[in-house]
């Protein structure tokens, strides 16, 4: 990597059909607030920080995206918030992560809330950020994990057609202690993303 990281350009924000994705930043942690709490039925089995009470205040929503703004302006990590066009109705979080600038490489996260789910906006995102990371951001490759038994997550990914990768046994801790294993999969280039009008 010849250039600093935190003078790549990032052009933001990224519209879809249906969705506006623009960086986390303050001032919003009541809407975040309200739908994790909306969510925790959906995201329960899934993330550790919900079964937290230190992480599930209106303040530790405020502050988790007060520093992942300061992230996202030294390009250590890419947060977004997901935006209904029509409604202007925030429905979730996402964005790049666990970023390697030298491949580049990044991974892909995301969670919807709960009044949102079953209408594709998962894997529009997904989609999205797929075309944005090959064609702005010039990567390498991009990977999305799901851990074993998220058959909705699954789902998003094969519709994103990912290419699994593998399967990492035993990797990772779920609430209530349980071992899960994590499923692997990757994009290496733009050529087999699904089509999507995305504009940035």
């Amino acid at each position: 990597m010849t250039i600093d990281p935190i003078l790549i350009d990032v052009p933001m924000p990224i519209i879809t059909p249906r969705l506006r994705l623009e960086p986390v930043r303050a001032s919003f942690g009541a809407a975040v607030f309200e739908a994790v709490t909306e969510s925790l039925e959906t995201l329960g089995p899934w993330s550790l920080w919900v079964h937290k009470p230190e992480d599930m205040t209106l303040e530790a929503r405020e502050k988790w995206l007060r520093e992942n703004e300061a992230k996202f302006i030294r390009r250590d990590t890419l947060y977004m918030m997901a935006f209904e066009r029509e409604t202007d109705t925030y429905i979730g979080n996402t964005g790049l992560h666990d970023i390697d600038w030298d491949v580049p490489a990044m991974a892909i996260g995301y969670w919807i809330r709960k009044s949102r789910h079953n209408q594709g906006y998962a894997t529009e995102i997904t989609v999205a950020l797929l075309h944005y990371a090959f064609r702005q951001l010039k990567a390498a490759r991009v990977e999305i994990t799901h851990a074993a038994g998220n058959a909705a997550s699954a789902r998003v990914i094969a519709k994103a057609k990912f290419t699994p990768e593998g399967i990492l046994r035993r990797d990772h801790v779920l609430p209530g202690g349980r071992l899960a294993d994590t499923h692997v999969y990757s994009h290496i280039d733009v050529s087999d993303v699904p089509p999507l009008e995305v504009q940035w």
